[in-house]
């Protein structure tokens, strides 16, 4: 079987990205914006309590009343202050009440206040923010499914007890940054659990073809006793552990509320109320309302997947964008991975291509791969860096030696410095790693298209739903198929190196039939005119294999080549 590859398309329009990502962090929790009110500032505290007020914080909505009244961090507008004290007394804000009676006969006009209060609550209130934002929920329990949470299997002991772990699944299904979040008893099972769930096998994660790390995953190890009266004692202590959080949760602790939601999502705490408290997306609800914005990220899961409740697109990516603006990293990453959905402008890509670079600054995997992606099949010369994407790829094989998607970045890199026969080798042992692990094979057609790489599929270990994803291909040979003897790289200009100045040159040249590099021409550089001469001349000693077409000998021409200078 072969594979026909067609039109040379940079990659990175197929991975596109719609609007630029900007991410600026807001104040975490009600208390910062409190913190910014005690100190007086009070234009920033009355920014924050606004966002916060917004999605229905009752004492949010109280302060901004206050600063409305006052004219604190604004100008002083008695019917917002009016309008906002009714939000919140709505919401259940005893002192918002007190409020409202005592400035009423400061009310100039009572007829303007009941408008201005009307006009907000259309937007803010419960009702309306129940429409626009808040889960629509459905009945069911809302248990995530396995590709969020791993429930293993119970552990025989001598007593019985939970631990509720988190962590994240590699593109090889083991388990890595391990972290215990809730446990019962306490400080008896959690070596014994950690220990237990790190010797388990997990499936890898693939998202729209893609294979990715699973972030944040709940994996949930049970401990059972074989004695009946010690489990049911295990059960008291369950019991009494989950009206404290409860009680906790409906008192505003955010900790508790994400305690709550995990223990219910993960299937520990199983209720047949049909009160929506009893629903794991109500409580992450009530977290992501307290500015929480992990629970911004759970809460536009349960949303996009419709657990606990309908699903809804667009409220999920709201809560998914409330959630990377604080700078959460999954969300900041599933946001980008969204936004490829159409060709980015320059300016966007940039954009997009500082998002990522911050996330790689911060050891973001998912990140890490998709950058050395764009740097390896970028269309555009200021993001277009196969020399440092294929160091990524290497960096990524480092850690998993049989990752396909680092195999075929590997490939574009070489692809993009002229090396042929190793983007050739590369590309099929990225086919090949991909069939190991049961990953479509779609992604690496694709982007073997876009490069122009002809496949030959004959000699790779085909199961039926392989072939049936390949048939109907045939083999066209349309690559320039360069194979370099001698490439000396340009030397660093003097002047250049003396004022640390860094930059790139693109350079097409023809290679004739014996192999000589001909008619080199300077294409784009960055800056202008400092790498011109020398690539020119280091160029111009380059040679080939003397290329041919059906054994005959030819001229190659448009040969182009990005080469970057930095100073290490």
């Amino acid at each position: 079987m072969y594979i026909k590859l067609k039109s040379a398309v940079s990659f990175v329009s197929l991975i596109c990205l719609l609007p630029s990502l900007f991410f600026v962090c807001h104040a975490a929790d009600i208390e910062d914006a409190e913190l910014l009110f005690e100190k007086r500032q009070y234009a920033q505290a009355r920014s924050e309590f606004e966002k916060f007020a917004k999605h229905g914080h009752a004492k949010a909505q109280y302060y901004l009343g206050i600063m409305y009244y006052q004219g604190k961090g604004g100008p002083a507008d008695i019917y917002q202050a009016y309008a906002w004290f009714s939000l919140s007394d709505e919401n259940g804000f005893r002192a918002a009440g007190e409020e409202i009676r005592r400035m009423r006969r400061e009310i100039p006009s009572k007829r303007q206040a009941k408008e201005v209060a009307e006009s907000l609550a259309q937007r803010y209130s419960n009702a309306a923010l129940a429409r626009k934002l808040y889960p629509d929920y459905d009945g069911s329990l809302g248990t995530m499914p396995p590709v969020s949470v791993k429930p293993l299997k119970a552990v025989p002991a001598d007593s019985s007890g939970f631990v509720l772990l988190q962590g994240d699944i590699n593109e090889q299904g083991q388990l890595f940054n391990v972290a215990v979040v809730q446990a019962l008893p306490n400080n008896k099972f959690e070596k014994s659990a950690i220990e237990y769930a790190l010797s388990q096998e997990y499936t890898p994660l693939i998202d729209n073809n893609e294979l990715l790390i699973n972030e944040n995953v709940l994996v949930k190890v049970e401990f059972r006793a074989q004695s009946e009266s010690k489990h049911r004692t295990y059960h008291k202590l369950l019991d009494t552990y989950h009206r404290s959080l409860l009680a906790k949760a409906e008192n505003h602790d955010v900790e508790a509320q994400i305690a709550l939601a995990q223990l219910m999502s993960s299937g520990i705490v199983k209720s047949h109320s049909s009160e929506v408290s009893a629903v794991p997306v109500y409580w992450y609800l009530q977290a992501a309302i307290n500015g929480n914005a992990s629970a911004k990220y759970q809460l536009s899961k349960h949303l996009e997947l419709g657990v606990g409740c309908l699903a809804n697109q667009q409220k999920a990516t709201y809560w998914l964008e409330q959630s990377a603006y604080q700078g959460y990293p999954s969300a900041q990453f599933e946001l980008t991975r969204q936004r490829l959905a159409n060709k980015p402008s320059k300016r966007q890509l940039r954009k997009l291509v500082n998002t990522l670079e911050q996330l790689v600054e911060d050891d973001h995997k998912n990140a890490h791969q998709t950058l050395a992606l764009i740097y390896a099949t970028s269309k555009y010369d200021d993001f277009y860096f196969p020399f440092k994407a294929g160091l990524m790829a290497k960096d990524g094989l480092y850690e998993d030696p049989n990752n396909p998607d680092y195999h075929a970045i590997l490939a574009a890199s070489y692809l993009g410095q002229t090396s042929v026969d190793r983007a050739y080798e590369y590309f099929y042992l990225a086919l090949n790693h991909a069939i190991e692990r049961n990953v479509p094979l779609k992604p690496y057609v694709e982007l073997a298209n876009a490069l122009e790489i002809t496949l030959d599929t004959r000699g790779l270990e085909l199961d039926e739903a392989a072939e049936n994803e390949l048939k109907n291909t045939q083999l066209v040979f349309t690559k320039k198929d360069l194979k370099p003897l001698s490439r000396p790289f340009p030397e660093y200009p003097v002047d250049a190196m003396r004022d640390a100045v860094e930059g790139w040159v693109r350079v097409n040249f023809t290679v004739n039939e014996e192999g000589k590099v001909e008619d080199v021409k300077i294409v784009s550089a960055s800056p202008e005119q400092v790498f011109d001469e020398s690539t020119r001349r280091a160029v111009a000693k380059w040679r080939y294999q003397p290329p041919k077409v059906n054994s005959q000998p030819t001229r190659i021409e448009n040969v182009s080549v990005k080469l970057d200078f930095t100073i290490k």
